[in-house]
């Protein structure tokens, strides 16, 4: 039922800048990649003062360590689990309107995604919110790196991310950044 609701044929996305380009340079893109870039580090700095210097974020982080403990101290666990939900739909959400132009929207899409997300987390260091985005930056480093030098064709970069999960869960389980304790 659900193929016949939402088919599995693409279906593109106009881009929100249009898709003309930009040149820096020597870097270059459209400027759907260059907003890109432009959100994510507003989204991260905003995401990262928030845990770093609220008294909120100071919260959240306690009820994702232990919440028992965060119970005791008198935070209340519903409303966070609530909030973290909803934070983290906002986050999928505009993460979704911005690739999908690049990506086609299909009823896949995600996977790719959430296998470059999971990756990146456990490069960068699970736990660290600038992990993260090192992570992300040696993911997209590593399948760059690997379309244009290695001698393989292009459609096998997919597989780049899980060897280098592989790696990492084999060599550095901690990540490039450890947890903060």
């Amino acid at each position: 039922s659900i193929s016949v609701s939402f088919p599995p044929d693409p279906h593109p996305v106009p881009y929100a800048f249009g898709i003309g380009r930009l040149e820096l340079g020597p870097v270059g893109g459209t400027y759907q990649s260059f907003f890109i870039i432009a959100l994510t580090l507003i989204v991260f700095i905003g995401v990262w003062l928030f845990f770093e210097r609220t008294v909120a974020g100071k919260a959240f982080q306690a009820v994702a360590l232990h919440r028992r403990a965060a119970a005791l101290m008198g935070i209340n666990l519903s409303r966070v689990t609530a909030l973290s939900f909803g934070a983290g739909g906002v986050v999928a959400g505009l993460g979704g309107l911005l690739v999908a132009p690049n990506v086609s929207a299909h009823y896949l899409m995600g996977v790719p995604l959430a296998i470059q997300g999971f990756t990146a987390l456990v490069i960068g260091g699970v736990g660290r919110v600038e992990g993260a985005l090192l992570g992300g930056m040696v993911l997209a480093f590593a399948e760059q790196f690997t379309v244009r030098y290695a001698p393989i064709p292009s459609g096998y970069a997919q597989g780049v991310p899980l060897m280098l999960l592989m790696v990492f869960l084999l060599v550095r389980p901690t990540g490039l950044l450890k947890a903060k304790t």
